[in-house]
């Protein structure tokens, strides 16, 4: 070959012809099925019953798949967003109108590719307009039940009342590890602060509120055990969800979180035993049941404390905002 591309240049080249097709069959049948070599051979190993032969049906309904995953989706953001928001202040209309014009979209495809009948014929096309049609009669109920609520409680929050006050006592040998936490765990936006109450070892603590309260507060309880919370926005107790029962244990809480509770004046379980489904603590073990208490506030780092080293978790210390 070195000889061969030296004086005539260039080399021998072998080339291959594959021929594809079933008994009985003629190429030119087989031929006349593709206009591309890819198809050529796509449709000739689909001709030697090789890769198996896609149907409208399924194309149809793959089509639909977006709009499918589109309920979940909907509902996913509108689950999220009341960790933080009143289902009033959902943008109901704005969601609905999102889905129907994916909807619209993909009738409008499908039909383009197997026509309007086979389109409204498919798997796919009912198991995304039979729940478009209950999602929308939901929607317009929920919205006008929310009309009454946005006009006493307003369409958007208080921005400078989405917070809590802690009023906070903790020992001089921790003023650093106080100030760790609160560098770390507070929001750096001028809502929130750490101040020294004049003339007393006392802090006043402004943190955020709903689910970041929790986050805080545990923060607080990992950073500075030895504090001590006099109030919180002005109450002395709080109720706390606590996630308990993993691996079939019993459903009652742990003995030793039950002896700081029973040593808390004033504490009660008013929610006892709510069974929990195995996916509400993902990152977690398998909790099978939580208990709701109220708790002395001055008590709640020590229980915070008490139900870690119980292999329970504090899933919500609830907030005070109205």
């Amino acid at each position: 070959d070195e000889l061969r591309r030296g004086i005539r240049g260039k080399t021998r080249r072998l080339r291959m012809w594959l021929r594809l097709g079933t008994p009985g069959r003629s190429q030119a049948a087989v031929s006349a099925t593709t206009t591309s070599p890819l198809g050529l051979t796509v449709a000739g190993l689909q001709a030697a019953g090789i890769l198996s032969t896609p149907t409208s049906a399924s194309a149809t309904t793959h089509l639909f798949k977006l709009v499918e995953w589109l309920q979940v989706e909907l509902l996913q953001d509108f689950a999220n967003s009341l960790e933080h928001t009143p289902w009033y202040r959902y943008p109901f209309a704005t969601a609905a109108s999102r889905y129907a014009a994916a909807w619209f979209a993909t009738l409008e495809a499908s039909t383009a590719d197997v026509g309007l009948g086979p389109s409204l014929s498919s798997s796919g096309f009912w198991t995304s307009t039979i729940p478009a049609v209950v999602m929308g009669s939901l929607v317009g109920q929920l919205s006008l039940l929310a009309l009454p609520c946005r006009a006493v409680a307003g369409d958007s929050y208080d921005q400078p009342g989405l917070r809590e006050e802690l009023l906070l006592w903790a020992p001089p040998s921790a003023s650093d590890a106080l100030d760790g936490w609160a560098a770390a765990s507070l929001p750096a936006n001028g809502t929130c602060s750490v101040a020294r109450v004049p003339s007393t070892s006392l802090r006043l603590v402004r943190v955020p509120t709903f689910l970041a309260l929790t986050e805080s507060l545990l923060a607080l309880a990992h950073a500075v055990p030895d504090a001590v919370i006099l109030t919180i926005s002005g109450h002395d107790t709080v109720l706390v969800r606590i996630a308990h029962g993993c691996n079939g244990e019993r459903e009652q809480l742990p003995t030793a979180l039950a002896d700081v509770l029973a040593r808390a004046p004033g504490a009660s379980t008013p929610l006892p035993n709510l069974t929990l489904p195995q996916a509400a603590l993902a990152d977690g073990p398998g909790f099978h049941h939580s208990t709701g208490v109220r708790v002395p506030v001055t008590l709640l780092i020590e229980v915070i404390v008490a139900a870690e080293r119980a292999k329970c978790k504090i899933m919500q210390i609830f907030d005070f905002y109205e």
